[in-house]
């Protein structure tokens, strides 16, 4: 079959097959050309009324498919807009229902006014050390009465260096005046060289000067005694004044060795006593319980101790080889005695003098040292009095009327830090009032220390004057069982008062002990708007 056959006739072909059609039935061979272009013209304004109405009727239906397809856009975007709205307005109702809300609250308790002293606790102040206490155990003061004075701490440490480097200086000369005024037994030297801390170069002075003084009261005995003892004796040993200064030199270093034996003991038990509080200050600063700086503080005090136990260590093996050396040198000097028992006699009165010239310039000696310290005893004299008028003496007084007991103040308490920086306690004569009231245990939970009360007194008129305030100052532990009053397993509690008595212009009434009191405690208690409007809506008997 033809493809041309299966299309539709277009408008053109329908107005010729129209045109063919009437002019096949209506025309006639007498018909005139006018009729047949009247006929012409009706067909084409058919043909022409027929295509618009197919336009119209199309734009017809484009119309109604832009309004359906408005209308259903319109639809999707209410869906939409009414959808948010509706989260937005849940949203809004859930946050504002499970909002938080601090609901005040009232707790009543009963209890009565009792009196209560004050005890004050008397602390040292910060970088503060005592100067002064002018005050014993037992002593009534009054207000404003001087107790202590104080000075600062840094001024304290100072001052107290200076006057004890003065006071050894001091010490020091009084000993060497008497050491080139008199003679002096060794071992009062050794004493003296260790507890006034004498310098090395003056403890071998004063060792020399004594054992030359020694060796001259030998020789002086020797020259006294009579010509027969020698001849009758011919072998009897006489004194050499090398030998008693080797064997003064051997006893005096086994005693500094002992010495240094028994200070490296002390340092190691004070190395081992600082390692483990330093272990103890590490474990606190791990957990954050101290600062940081006292754990580097404990590793200062560490190294200190090894520093002075190294220190310790080394002068012990200097002193055992200055031991060998005197050991042999006593030996040395023992051989030479046994190879003189054959020669003449010693001259003593000529060792007398030689030892009497080496004592006066050791006492030449000693004379400058003690210039020396004069010359810086002044110079300590004269920072100690630069730095009193700077001490800046505070003085504490009597905060009240009282009484001192537990004294420990003492001049210069305060200046370890370790200890405990309590005075002395003052036990006022000043008296308050607390409400002191049972709290029932199943409340004890809201109860805490610093929330307001109003405490109201049974015996005098609220309308006239009104209640007390005050807040909670300690609660109790331990429950109390049910008694007369409280029937009822409950909790101790004191409560404090912001006024002693009652009092509204011109009305005035004081407050005393034993007096009834009831005590509300405001708490505030954490609930959401919801569970308070649920509380509301049902009655809490319902639940």
């Amino acid at each position: 079959m033809n493809s041309s056959n299966d299309k539709p006739p277009s408008a053109n072909n329908r107005f010729k097959k129209h045109l063919l059609v009437v002019d096949g039935k209506n025309r006639r061979p007498d018909d005139s050309e006018t009729a047949w272009e009247a006929t012409t013209q009706e067909a084409f304004e058919t043909d022409d009324s027929e295509r618009r109405a197919s336009k119209n009727r199309k734009r017809e239906a484009e119309q109604v498919g832009s309004k359906d397809s408005q209308q259903r856009s319109f639809d999707s975007l209410r869906i939409i807009a009414w959808t948010l709205v509706s989260i937005a307005t849940l949203s809004t109702a859930w946050a504002t229902l499970a909002h938080e809300l601090q609901v005040e609250q009232a707790i009543s308790a009963t209890g009565q006014l009792m009196t209560r002293e004050t005890i004050k606790e008397m602390q040292v102040p910060e970088n503060k050390v005592v100067k002064a206490v002018f005050v014993k155990e037992g002593d009534r003061v009054k207000k404003g009465q001087p107790l202590v004075a104080f000075d600062s701490l840094t001024s304290y440490k100072k001052l107290k260096s200076l006057e004890t480097k003065r006071q050894l200086f001091v010490q020091q000369n009084r000993f060497y005046r008497r050491a080139i005024e008199q003679s002096i037994e060794m071992a009062q030297v050794e004493g003296a060289i260790l507890g006034l801390k004498l310098p090395r170069e003056a403890a071998f002075l004063v060792r020399n000067r004594t054992a030359l003084i020694a060796a001259n009261q030998q020789y002086q005995a020797q020259t006294l005694e009579p010509q027969t003892d020698s001849a009758e004796n011919p072998q009897a040993p006489q004194a050499n004044p090398q030998k008693v200064l080797a064997e003064l030199a051997v006893r005096q270093l086994q005693e500094q060795l002992e010495q240094n034996q028994s200070q490296q003991q002390q340092a190691q038990e004070r190395l081992i006593a600082a390692r483990q509080r330093l272990a103890q200050i590490q474990a606190l600063v791990s957990e954050g319980a101290i600062a940081r700086f006292e754990s580097t503080e404990q590793e200062q005090a560490v190294r200190s101790s090894a520093d002075e136990l190294e220190r310790l260590r080394m002068e012990q093996q200097r002193l055992q080889l200055s031991l060998e050396q005197a050991r042999e040198q006593l030996a040395n000097v023992s051989v030479a005695m046994s190879n003189e028992n054959q020669k003449p006699a010693i001259d003593y009165q000529k060792q007398i003098t030689d030892n009497k010239k080496q004592i006066a310039e050791i006492d030449s000696q000693l004379t400058k040292i003690v210039t020396e310290n004069e010359r810086q005893i002044a110079e300590l004299e004269r920072q100690i009095a630069r730095v009193k008028p700077t001490s800046n003496s505070y003085i504490l007084k009597a905060p009240a009327d009282g009484k001192v007991f537990a004294l420990k103040a003492t001049p210069g308490f305060g200046s370890q830090p370790d200890e405990d920086n309590t005075l002395f306690k003052l036990k006022s004569d000043e008296q308050y009032l607390v409400a002191e009231v049972v709290i029932p245990k199943e409340d004890i939970d809201f109860i805490q220390d610093g929330m307001p009360a109003e405490i109201k007194i049974d015996a005098s008129p609220f309308s006239q004057l009104g209640n007390l305030r005050g807040q909670v100052l300690a609660v109790g532990s331990d429950a109390l069982p049910p008694d007369a009053v409280h029937h009822f397993y409950g909790i101790p509690a004191k409560i404090g008062l912001e006024r002693q008595a009652l009092a509204v212009e011109p009305q005035k009434m004081p407050t005393r002990s034993g007096i009834a009191a009831t005590v509300t405690i405001k708490i505030n208690k954490k609930q959401t708007l919801g569970e308070a409007i649920w509380q509301k809506l049902l009655p809490t008997n319902s639940l």
